[in-house]
């Protein structure tokens, strides 16, 4: 019965556990790729591709993926995500929801499983409560689904590295419990009932072998792993042997004789003789050291140590990224050492108070230990512990109110709790550790950073809360969940996009530099580049604020928008400025060499081109542009070489194939040209201008039914596209429909009213649908705006002889003649206008 009760608990923990993971995170399954998402899914090729997977294993990796550091398993997470979704996010979302459910099931479950194994070795089989247990991992799995600190991880699809370790952390850690090692082989039953027989020692070779496979499998998914092994010392170091050789946590009374004294024959005889397991100074050192030793030269424990040498080797020799170079803040260790005081101090606080929580944090320097900030950080820290190690008198570490202690039983002593407060204090600042920039990073501060951390406190919160008394723990937990989950759906939101992201971002004063050059980007997407140049000289101000002077992004972006507001002088300053801080910004030279082509500047066009190809030869759209500059200068086959190079770093680049189509169809190689533009189509069926020149190509073939729908294709993708109606109008009047062409004219001109040819050709169908006074207006339109336009001042002409207006009409074809002498019509109409004269 006590065995069904205890299955029925886990399942219906379990079940609202999963059920609430998944609601809490359902509103962003509508959520767009964001932040650094583009770069990791939408502009990777990389992972489109099947025959790149043993890329993974090579050093090629860095290059093709875009990967700073090695983490194939993230990538390998990626390969998968797109062969079922493709470019659609909400896919990407339900992999992430899915993760974070998965670890706060492994959360509850190995909680439990710790306190388990971690009970018997205090007290007998017959004395401790599961129920109590399934409290516990019941409440510090709920904190971790519903605290909006783990909502960036969660969210943010290309930092799904941090779902991915915890995962294989959480394993490793729980298939090492299972394993049946000498000592937790008495415990590893998961949800066993008290009479089934427990599985002994020859489960011990799968179980560690798997342990090893998972945690290199972390390792592979994110640095950050290697705190594995620490978390497990630290387990085995207060809970491996049985706890009656474990020390109370008072340190400091006074000594009772040496052990050599005649009162005490040994040392575990002193320690049975003093019921309280104080330590005492002289053998202090002695006991640490012991059980140190003892643990880290386990054969078990060993088995994760050279896992953890083994990966080093390959991520730091084998497979090292010789581009992945941080510096410290300051380029200084002792101010990275002072400013991860802060950082810790903040982690802290936004955990209790996370209503201060953003996407990117401003964070001064800290350069001085005499800094007002790191006094306020540090004593805010030792205050934290403080308050922590005075709990062991405290009733919130005698959780287990079913037992009263008595020194003839194996039972709890009152001070036994303060072992597991102190095993999740350690569980939460050794899985910190890698993240304070102690070891340099590109973000000195990030939410994402506190996702395994934060485990460590959720286990603190459910030993301190759960046992209080009930209207004080009901009363508590209640609001501090709703809050949580309120706070968490919110900002769920803000990933919608990338705007709503860095706006919401922008409100909060904590936002770095980083989220005012993001948020210009996101305003010069939108057309607005003065508000978008508003927000990268914030980002100048603040990034000077910690003395980041060499901001060259913002410099690039504030080219952008200069080139978009149409002001190519300040934009090339702008690009040369991004070159100056980073001479290898190949974007910045290539987008350089864009404004130098726009101006008819193509010898300097050339060196900026080639400029950023020698920085990445395989930098597409160099190479792409390189091709349209060539085919501008009449080198055509050094376009085709060009842009037969682009598809070489990139297969599924739809430019590269309109651009091969375009040459191919100026050298009337039709075939090779609708073969080309098939493929760009291929590659994105939307693109309205490859639709177009495809009906182009078609008309030139004869095929005007296949033109014909080439053209509404692309009007159907692009509405507003006005040469492809036209193109359409073209076609249409030569099939004779009259009728649809003349609408499809009028739509052109209405888009498009400065451009001759469609005034020309609306004028065109007037023409020949009788409509003379309409035709003649078209006409002089277009030779307003192009006064040399051969055809409208024939037709112009033509309309003026049928008047009767024979002077006009030689007036304009004879203007007609100076500009092209050859002109056929109009020489024949100038002739038989002189033959009239005779």
């Amino acid at each position: 019965m006590v065995y069904r009760n205890t299955i029925s608990l886990h399942i219906t923990a379990i079940s609202i556990l999963f059920s609430l993971s998944i609601l809490t995170y359902l509103n962003c399954l509508q959520n767009q790729f964001v932040y650094d998402d583009n770069s990791t899914i939408i502009e990777n090729h990389f992972i489109e591709d099947w025959s790149n997977f043993p890329t993974l294993f090579t050093q090629d990796y860095f290059t093709k993926s875009g990967e700073l550091t090695y983490r194939p398993i993230v990538t390998l997470s990626y390969f998968v995500d797109y062969s079922l979704w493709h470019s659609r996010p909400t896919g990407y979302h339900i992999t992430n929801i899915l993760s974070h459910s998965i670890n706060s099931l492994l959360t509850y479950i190995l909680i439990f499983h710790l306190l388990n194994h971690a009970s018997k070795q205090i007290t007998s089989p017959q004395k401790y409560n599961k129920t109590s247990f399934i409290n516990h991992a019941f409440l510090a799995s709920l904190l971790f689904i519903l605290h909006p600190i783990v909502n960036e991880t969660v969210n943010a699809i290309s930092y799904r590295e941090d779902l991915l370790a915890t995962n294989f952390v959480l394993i490793s850690f729980l298939l090492f419990l299972l394993s049946g090692i000498k000592s937790l082989s008495q415990d590893s039953r998961l949800f066993y009932p008290e009479t089934t027989p427990i599985p002994k020692i020859k489960y011990f070779i799968p179980f560690y072998i798997a342990a090893m496979i998972t945690y290199f499998l972390a390792l592979l998914s994110k640095e950050s792993a290697i705190v594995l092994p620490g978390l497990i010392f630290c387990y085995c170091f207060l809970f491996y042997e049985r706890r009656e050789n474990l020390p109370h946590p008072s340190l400091f009374k006074t000594p009772p004789p040496f052990p050599h004294h005649p009162h005490y024959t040994n040392n575990n005889e002193m320690y049975q003789n003093n019921p309280s397991k104080e330590i005492y100074p002289h053998n202090t050192f002695r006991f640490f050291f012991n059980n140190f030793t003892k643990i880290s030269l386990s054969p078990y424990f060993l088995g994760y140590i050279g896992i953890s040498i083994l990966y080093l080797i390959l991520r730091f020799i084998i497979l090292h990224n010789i581009q992945e170079k941080i510096d410290y803040p300051e380029k200084s260790f002792p101010a990275a050492l002072f400013t991860s005081i802060k950082i810790i101090g903040r982690y802290i606080s936004n955990i209790f108070i996370p209503c201060q929580l953003n996407v990117d944090y401003h964070v001064l320097h800290i350069k001085s230990p005499l800094s007002i900030a790191f006094i306020v950080s540090l004593s805010f820290l030792i205050s934290v512990f403080v308050i922590i190690f005075r709990l062991k008198s405290n009733p919130i570490s005698q959780p287990f109110k079913h037992q009263h202690y008595d020194k003839n039983q194996k039972t709890f002593p009152p001070h036994e709790n303060f072992y597991f407060l102190l095993f999740a204090i350690l569980w939460f600042f050794v899985s910190l550790f890698p993240v304070i920039n102690i070891i340099p990073l590109s973000n000195l501060m990030a939410d994402r950073y506190l996702y395994l951390p934060f485990i460590g406190f959720c286990i603190f919160f459910s030993i301190a809360i759960t046992h209080q008394k009930r209207i004080f723990k009901y009363s508590f937990i209640i609001p501090v969940f709703i809050i949580c989950i309120v706070i968490t759906m919110t900002k769920n939101k803000h990933w919608k996009n990338e705007f709503t992201l860095w706006h919401n971002s922008s409100q909060n004063p904590l936002c770095s530099f980083t989220t005012y050059n993001n948020l210009g980007t996101q305003y010069t997407k939108k057309d607005d580049p003065d508000t978008a140049l508003a927000y990268y000289h914030k980002a100048i101000e603040k990034s000077q604020e910690i003395g980041f002077t060499s901001y060259a992004a913002v410099h690039y972006n504030m080219g952008n928008a200069y080139k978009k507001k149409n002001l190519p002088d300040k934009a090339i300053s702008s690009y040369k400025k991004a070159i100056q801080i980073n001479q290898n910004y190949k974007q910045a030279h290539n987008n350089l060499g864009e404004i130098y082509f726009d101006r008819g500047q193509y010898d300097e066009a050339l060196d900026e081109y080639t400029i950023a190809l020698t920085i990445d030869p395989n930098f597409t759209s160099a190479h792409n542009n390189l091709g349209v500059l060539y085919n501008k200068k009449g080198m055509q086959e050094h376009a085709i070489a060009e842009y037969e190079r682009a598809l070489i770093s990139d297969s599924l680049n739809s430019d590269a194939y309109y651009n091969l189509g375009n040459i191919y169809e100026s050298q009337e190689l039709f075939e090779l040209a609708e073969k080309a533009y098939q493929s760009a189509l291929e590659i994105d069926p939307t693109l309205a201008y490859v639709h177009n020149n495809l009906g182009t190509l078609y008309d030139k073939k004869g095929l005007l039914d296949k033109a014909i729908e080439e053209y509404r294709q692309a009007i159907k993708h692009n509405p507003l596209y006005p040469y492809a109606h036209n193109n359409l109008g073209t076609s249409l009047a030569k099939k004779g429909d009259m009728d649809n062409a003349l609408t499809e004219f009028q739509e052109a001109v209405r888009l498009l009213p400065d451009n001759p040819d469609f005034h020309f050709n609306l004028g065109y169908i007037f023409l020949r649908t009788g409509n003379n006074v309409l035709a003649l207006k078209e006409f002089e339109e277009a030779i307003r705006i192009e006064p040399s336009h051969t055809e409208a001042l024939l037709h112009a002409g033509i309309v003026h002889y049928e008047q009767g207006n024979k002077e006009m009409a030689a007036k304009l074809w004879k203007v007609a003649l100076t500009i092209d002498p050859n002109h056929i019509k109009t020489k024949k109409y100038w002739e038989m206008l002189e033959k009239e004269a005779l």
